[in-house]
């Protein structure tokens, strides 16, 4: 029966003699110069013959299991790595900015709406001069298309859509006695797409049957707010779909032109076909 002693490492036993203290150092010397394994007793010689069998030709389970390892390891590293690029575009920023804090454990609140609380208010990291790559391609928001580079306020957009997008988000022109639509005032496009209409001018009217409620009081009196959508086009210039509610699915187009002033129709959900 094998005694504890002989489980000792062979950089225990002291037949053993090593001049360098690192056992990857040791055994790249015996690599370099076998004639040295004649220093080894025989059980020794034994024992590092096997262990290096099982480090050079393990079972195929282990073979297995170590790539599988390795490679959810690559992920991981290469994961942190994307975030932290991603976290530093100035759209990250302000969604930060804007979030909210943990609620008290003595405020009633379902567990994952707590969680999501408590995600948003981590801190989140930023890179340290990584550039602005990605190790892992991403899928475009807008064309779908995969993307590595990445805009400085962007962080869900291909360079192509990213660009066009800053360079819309910063331009107006003079809307003065225009009259557009916005189907939507949700905190996001349909809200941000009114505010850039009104100050350019134009006179604005929303039909959102979900969010107006929560709108109204944000966007005060500079906007109406017109339940019907047939009743909102009329005399318009313009009509913007920002949302995808089904009534806006399936609209009456005959009606809708002999109703406006202009003809001026932007899809901005991709609802219907451009032909």
């Amino acid at each position: 029966m094998p005694t504890g002693q002989e489980h000792n490492s062979a950089a225990d036993d002291p037949a053993v003699e090593r001049d360098d203290p690192d056992p990857l150092v040791w055994l790249e010397h015996l690599a370099d110069d076998h004639s040295r394994l004649s220093e080894l007793d025989e059980r020794t010689l034994n024992r590092l013959r096997a262990a290096a069998g099982k480090i050079s030709f393990p079972d195929r389970t282990a073979r297995k299991n170590l790539a599988r390892q390795r490679r959810l390891a690559r992920r991981r590293t290469a994961r942190r790595a994307d975030d932290a690029t991603l976290n530093a575009t100035s759209n990250r920023s302000l969604k930060r900015s804007m979030r909210f804090p943990v609620a008290p454990l003595a405020i009633p609140m379902a567990n994952d709406s707590r969680e999501l609380l408590q995600q948003q208010a981590a801190v989140v990291e930023t890179p340290s001069g990584e550039g602005d790559h990605l190790l892992e391609p991403r899928n475009c928001y807008i064309c779908k298309s995969d993307y590595r580079q990445v805009h400085q306020h962007y962080d869900s957009m291909c360079p192509t859509c990213a660009g066009l997008n800053w360079q819309k988000r910063l331009q107006s022109a003079d809307l003065n006695g225009r009259f557009a639509v916005v189907t939507g005032s949700r905190v996001k496009i349909g809200y941000e797409i009114v505010l850039m209409l009104l100050r350019a001018g134009a006179t604005v009217v929303v039909t959102d049957p979900v969010s107006q409620e929560t709108a109204e009081p944000s966007l005060g009196q500079g906007v109406t707010f017109v339940d019907d959508v047939y009743g909102a086009v009329e005399g318009a210039d313009a009509l913007m779909l920002v949302t995808e509610w089904a009534q806006y699915r399936d609209l009456d187009w005959q009606r809708v032109s002999g109703l406006m002033r202009g003809k001026r129709v932007y899809d901005g959900r991709n609802i219907y076909d451009a032909a």
